[in-house]
């Protein structure tokens, strides 16, 4: 079993949420499973203009390709991948909106204190 986001020689087993059995179970996998998956995500304000955007998202995706910024990586031992803005939009989308259910029994595994 492995998270969305497949470590090299691990992509054949199967995700977390395809192995439970009610849609309950799918949806709680899937909270658990999205964090990883989303990992550690650059933001910007939700007002930055859509052609700045757009350049900034351009812009990391190529980088995330430069020969000299891999080569770097594999000699710190950094394992990165690239995931799409939109990616990641739609799994913090999927992320936040739950149904009820799921949020009462996930609240069973996770306290919020304020």
């Amino acid at each position: 079993m492995r998270g969305r986001t497949a470590l090299p020689g691990y992509e054949k087993l199967p995700v977390d949420e395809e192995l439970a059995t009610s849609p309950l179970g799918k949806s709680l996998m899937s909270i658990k499973g999205l964090p990883l998956a989303i990992g550690r995500a650059f933001g910007v304000h939700p007002n930055t203009p859509k052609d700045r955007l757009a350049m900034l998202r351009d812009a990391f995706a190529k980088a995330i390709k430069d020969p000299e910024l891999l080569a770097e990586a594999k000699r710190a031992r950094i394992d990165f991948s690239y995931i799409s803005g939109e990616q990641v939009q739609k799994d913090f989308n999927a992320l936040f909106n739950q149904s009820p259910e799921t949020l009462r029994e996930m609240g069973k595994y996770i306290k919020a204190e304020g």
